[in-house]
């Protein structure tokens, strides 16, 4: 699948794991996703993907919707 992101600018193949749907106790519930800036509920499905920020970790990943992740853009 290619996958187009605002973060990265381009498209690229990549291969998602879907987490979800989330729970009541997800320390990330109201988080807002990157992407579309929304924040995060209950039931909703994540995906983790790269993120282009430069970080002290070097292969950093930040949690956004994983229809934003998939979204084709059109």
């Amino acid at each position: 699948m290619l996958v187009e992101s605002e973060l990265i600018g381009h498209a690229v193949p990549v291969a998602l794991t879907r987490y979800g749907p989330k729970e009541e106790l997800s320390p990330s519930l109201g988080t807002k996703c990157p992407l579309c800036g929304l924040g995060f509920k209950v039931g909703d499905y994540t995906a983790l993907v790269r993120s282009t920020r430069h970080s002290k970790y070097g292969d950093a990943r930040i949690e956004v919707h994983c229809d934003c992740a998939t979204k084709v853009p059109g």
